[in-house]
C-alpha cells in the first residue's frame, strides 16, 4: 500500500517500524501469557481472567459514555 501511494522512503521505514514493533509486542505479550499461565494454578488463573475481563469491560462502557 504504501509503494501504490507512492510513500518517500523515509516515511515507509518509520510505518514499517511501528508495524514491526507492534508485532514485536504482540508476540512479548503471548509468551508473558503462556509464561503466566504454566505457573498459576487453574482457580488463580480463571481470577485473574475474570478480573481481566471486569477491566476491560469497564473500560469499554467509560469509552462509550465518554462518547455522549
Amino acid at each position: 500500500m504504501l509503494t501504490a501511494r507512492e510513500t518517500d522512503k523515509g516515511e515507509q521505514m518509520r510505518v514499517q517500524g511501528v508495524i514491526y514493533g507492534l508485532g514485536a509486542l504482540a508476540l512479548l505479550g503471548i509468551g508473558l501469557g503462556f509464561w503466566l499461565q504454566d505457573r498459576l494454578d487453574q482457580e488463580t488463573f480463571r481470577k485473574v481472567t475474570l478480573w481481566v475481563l471486569l477491566l476491560a469491560g469497564l473500560n469499554l462502557v467509560r469509552r462509550g459514555v465518554m462518547l455522549l
